[in-house]
């Protein structure tokens, strides 16, 4: 189970234990601060800001694509491809006002 501090981990703990169920605690550092969780804001935040072409680079950029630095730039400089990944995130921003 994910918390989001000691606090609210204490409280689990002791729920769970109130009905025998043993646990522990796997990780002292919150979720929020690692490199994957800060990438996958700098994708939520392109994705809920489509007008921001800037954001969708950085979070291309990021360790989530594993692109390499050729790959951007192929990527960057190629007008099909990067018309359609623009168009992809409209797509993926309107899917997200809908189902969100």
């Amino acid at each position: 189970m994910l918390v989001r501090n000691r606090y609210e981990a204490s409280i689990i703990k002791d729920a769970l234990s109130a009905v025998n169920v043993d646990s522990v605690f796997l990780a002292r550092n919150s979720v929020f601060d690692t490199q994957i969780a800060q990438d996958l804001y700098r994708l939520l935040k392109a994705i809920s800001q489509p007008s921001e072409e800037k954001l969708l680079k950085t979070a291309l950029m990021s360790e989530l694509f594993a692109l390499t630095a050729k790959q951007l730039d192929e990527l960057f400089n190629d007008e099909l491809a990067w018309q359609n990944i623009l168009e992809q995130r409209f797509i993926w921003h309107q899917t997200w006002n809908k189902k969100a």
